[in-house]
């Protein structure tokens, strides 16, 4: 299995996937397909995972996986795809809705919130609007509060590990001579 960049010949193949869920088609933007990405095997479209990303919050659109292939690792390749993509676009926080996986997010660190302390660029996105009713669960999970963790963890104090973690995710300023 690989994963690659989701291609308007895969949305076909991606549909069928999404159907199996009842989840809709429309949770695909056909006309902006960047941040999506297929797990491929052996030339089949296995899985669809993607996310928009909204300045420096994303919203994890969509994981999705051929019911004949779960339990496999693919949702989470995905995922791990997902994350990292995000990451390295500097955002800050990940944000997705769900109704039926919330104990797999709870695993990959996010937790559930109310839907009224979503950032702005989430509460207008289409997904949060009408594509999710209100009884979908909002999850959250911050991508740098997991770096400070770590740097508050080796033995530096809280000031020391924030302004660390700030400084790799903005790079440090360049000495003017």
């Amino acid at each position: 299995m690989f994963i690659r960049a989701l291609k308007q010949v895969d949305l076909l193949p991606a549909f069928e996937i999404l159907s199996q869920y009842d989840l809709p088609t429309s949770a695909l933007d056909i006309d902006n397909l960047e941040g999506f990405w297929v797990a491929e095997e052996e030339g089949r479209i296995i899985g669809v995972g993607g996310i928009d990303l909204k300045k420096h919050v994303g919203l994890v659109r969509l994981i999705a996986v051929d019911k004949y292939y779960q339990g496999e690792g693919v949702g989470k390749t995905l995922y791990d795809n997902i994350e990292e993509y995000a990451r390295n676009m500097r955002a800050i926080d990940l944000y997705l809705l769900t109704t039926i996986a919330e104990q797999y997010f709870n695993k990959l660190g996010y937790e559930a919130i109310e839907r009224d302390l979503a950032p702005l660029p989430i509460q207008k996105s289409t997904q949060f609007i009408a594509l999710c009713p209100q009884s979908v669960t909002l999850m959250q999970k911050s991508l740098n509060l997991v770096q400070g963790r770590r740097e508050f963890d080796t033995g530096l104090f809280c000031a020391e590990s924030i302004l660390t973690t700030v400084a790799e995710y903005y790079g440090e300023p360049e000495q003017s001579t």
